[in-house]
């Protein structure tokens, strides 16, 4: 995953979304990742109440999970 002129971009699929400000977040209980601070990007609660809502693949989910947990890492290192 990379990001190119403020669009997340999967190298996967080559789908590109926008989150606001840069912001990826993720439910406490993990089932939803947002944009911003309201904005949905994931979620299953969606898919269920539009069934044209396709949301992110498998290997999608997988490649923005690694690219998050590098983002943290990164962020613990600089703290210590």
């Amino acid at each position: 995953m990379y990001i190119k002129e403020g669009i997340y971009v999967f190298e996967s699929s080559r789908k590109t979304f926008y989150a606001s400000n840069g912001i990826i977040g993720l439910s406490p209980d993990s089932n939803t990742v947002y944009d911003g601070y309201d904005g949905e990007l994931d979620s299953p609660y969606a898919i269920t109440q539009n069934p044209r809502y396709k949301g992110f693949s498998k290997e999608e989910k997988l490649e923005l999970a690694d690219y998050m947990i590098e983002l943290w890492n990164k962020y613990k290192g600089d703290i210590v």
